[in-house]
């Protein structure tokens, strides 16, 4: 996900900025305007017995010297939720119920925020702008996740060291940057949208207009924003200044943004004039035993280097490669941990590829059916458009069964994609900005249905934007990718060779190069591929989406079809849940010893230690309830 200083433009030229470098990030957002708010925090309402939203996340506009109990009364009205409070006179506003929803036992309403419990009632917290409020019922303490953070600035010199953060389960990637940042005595700059959530601008005014901060996630980019990610134990949130500047570009705004020009064909020199220094090669047809070294060289990088995300699975299945075991029990293990939900539906359909990459059947793992999680997914569109056409991808790569009442069938979804086709022919993460990465994605969602004749028009319409948008070099140009991208490049390839169409042919064969040769033009010696040309090292991200597009064309050159279509569910494994515990167990023995030998430390809690915390922490409740929640209970 893409965050950048110069949060002053338009709504829709900032959205943009922020979301379009994400590549694979694809957002389907609606077309309404969004607000952005001189005073906004985000609100989220949790039923802690169902894990369910009774408010997803809001944002909301304040007062100055607002409080959280005033925050939460208007966020509940404005949406038509129930909400019981009592007043205390010393203590003052307290909780009863939410949406009809109240606690049991000796479980209280927690009011959390930027992922910690407040350490004052509701009415006596004033929000601040910026804050990431979160009410759930808990029991105390309130179970946390504890993650890491990390930031480097544009000379890669540290702006935030691994600093650990605790934050309460449920929390998000916002939560803990907003600790750490807090911890290392670092200022947030924010900007709170109506429609967009939080959006990290800068820290401590580091950064100038052409650069920005990109999120990752335990080394992947992010596929949501900061306040939309929910924490995993021992996920690592790393921050990294990257700069917009890139490569040289003539026409560096967009039409219709400040400084912009009327398009000009891309194809006729409105891009960077090639440069023999920069790798690029000559325009001649891409060999097969040339791709293959390629493939076998990145392949070799990602090894090296502990490289694993969705992309490379698919990418590893399609070339018949082994698929890292370790991987695999790590995703087996996040849907056991999380009972086969996940709150944002790009998760969802990552988990699924990849299970269904490695043989295993989605509709039963470990007695979750993912498959009907997803087609029953509540937040399918909060993404982008991502959302649907990721979807798609994910029922077609094991041709899985959709029920009659789902409420996203194929055909709802193929509707939902064709629907926000733009009118120049391309698809954009949202409003009317094409990008080339979600235009070739949507190919490839839509590449099995060419049957229908207003899919095989859009697709028709697509490819000729594509062709029409490819720069003389043979690749695609675009500011907020700082310059010409190989994920892009890496991103038509996929979805042209899935709806059979040559990436190598005439139509996009420029003055210096066709699809293929230019993204090879990134890969440098050891292996990997490069953002930009201009990049002094291979990146990860980078190199898993170039295997996927070289996998994918040398299967179209096979005549194998579709790089993302696996394996008939006929052919499927489901997964037991003695299975997963099993695999857990050897994970957690072998991570006993080290590499030399030597036995790590022993962090478990012996008896005289369980003992004596279990005497505090009953004296500690005690106080606690009785000074800050028990007043509710004795209220009912």
């Amino acid at each position: 996900m893409l965050f950048r200083k110069g949060f002053k433009q338009t709504t829709l030229i900032l959205i943009t900025a922020i979301l379009l470098f994400a590549q694979s990030s694809l957002f389907f957002m609606q077309q309404a305007a969004a607000e952005t708010l001189t005073n906004g925090v985000t609100v989220t309402i949790v039923d802690s017995y169902t894990n369910e939203s009774i408010l997803p996340t809001t944002a909301i506009a304040f007062e100055e010297g607002d409080t959280a109990f005033d925050v939460l009364r208007q966020v509940t009205e404005s949406n038509n939720i129930a909400f019981e409070y009592d007043e205390h006179p010393e203590f003052g506003a307290y909780i009863i119920s939410i949406g009809e929803l109240a606690p049991q036992g000796y479980d209280y309403w927690g009011f959390f925020t930027n992922g910690a419990e407040a350490s004052t009632g509701i009415s006596a917290y004033t929000v601040h702008h910026g804050d990431n409020l979160l009410f759930k019922i808990t029991t105390w303490p309130p179970e946390t996740v504890n993650v890491t953070v990390s930031a480097r600035g544009l000379a890669n010199e540290e702006i935030i060291p691994e600093t650990n953060v605790s934050v309460v389960h449920g929390g998000t990637a916002y939560d803990a940057l907003v600790q750490a940042a807090q911890q290392n005595g670092l200022t947030l700059d924010v900007t709170v949208d109506s429609e967009w959530l939080t959006y990290l601008n800068d820290m401590n005014n580091l950064l100038d207009d052409n650069a920005y901060w990109g999120a990752y996630m335990n080394d992947e980019y992010m596929m949501t924003g900061l306040v939309d990610y929910s924490l995993q134990e021992g996920d690592h949130l790393q921050l990294r200044a990257e700069s917009l500047t890139g490569e040289p570009q003539p026409n560096p705004a967009k039409p219709g943004e400040p400084g912009g020009e009327e398009p000009s064909n891309p194809g006729e020199g409105n891009e960077e004039p090639a440069n023999p220094e920069d790798g690029q090669q000559e325009n001649n047809p891409i060999g097969m035993e040339e791709l293959a070294t390629s493939i076998e060289k990145a392949t070799q990088y990602l090894s090296d280097n502990q490289v694993t995300d969705w992309y490379s699975v698919i990418a590893l299945k399609a070339l018949n490669k082994e698929i890292p075991s370790t991987y695999i029990e790590k995703i087996l293990n996040q849907v056991a941990t999380n009972k086969g939900e996940f709150r944002n539906v790009t998760e969802l359909e990552k988990v699924i590829f990849t299970l269904t990459a490695a043989g295993k059947d989605a509709t039963d793992i470990a007695g979750y059916n993912l498959i009907e999680a997803l087609t029953n997914h509540e937040r399918m569109t909060n993404q982008g458009n991502n959302g649907p056409i990721i979807g798609l991808l994910t029922l077609d790569s094991g041709s899985y069964t959709v029920a009659n009442n789902a409420k996203w069938t194929r055909e709802s979804l193929i509707e939902t994609i064709l629907n926000h086709q733009l009118a120049d022919g391309g698809w954009s993460l949202f409003g009317n900005t094409a990008s080339a990465d979600i235009t070739g994605m949507a190919i490839a969602a839509l590449a099995p249905y060419q049957e229908q004749e207003n899919v095989q028009s859009a697709i028709r319409k697509a490819a000729d934007w594509l062709s029409k948008q490819q720069a003389a070099s043979g690749g695609f140009i675009d500011t907020f990718n700082g310059g010409e991208a190989s994920e892009s490049i890496a991103q038509v390839i996929v979805g042209l060779t899935a709806a059979s169409l040559d990436p190598t042919s005439d139509s996009f064969t420029k003055e210096n190069g066709n699809l293929v040769e230019r993204l090879l033009a990134f890969q440098q010696k050891d292996g990997g591929f490069t953002h930009l040309l201009t990049d002094d090292e291979a990146n990860g991200i980078s190199t898993t989406q170039a295997l996927l597009s070289l996998a994918a064309y040398q299967k179209y050159a096979n005549g194998e079809g579709s790089i993302y279509q696996f394996v008939d569910t006929n052919n499927l494994q489901p997964v037991s849940e003695d299975e997963i515990i099993s695999n857990k167990s050897k994970t957690e023995e072998n991570a006993i010893v080290e590499d030399e030998g030597k036995l790590l430390p022993n962090t478990a809690t012996n008896s005289y230690q369980l003992f004596t915390y279990g005497i505090l922490l009953i004296f500690l409740t005690s106080i606690y309830l009785y000074t800050n929640r028990g007043i509710s209970n004795s209220k009912k």
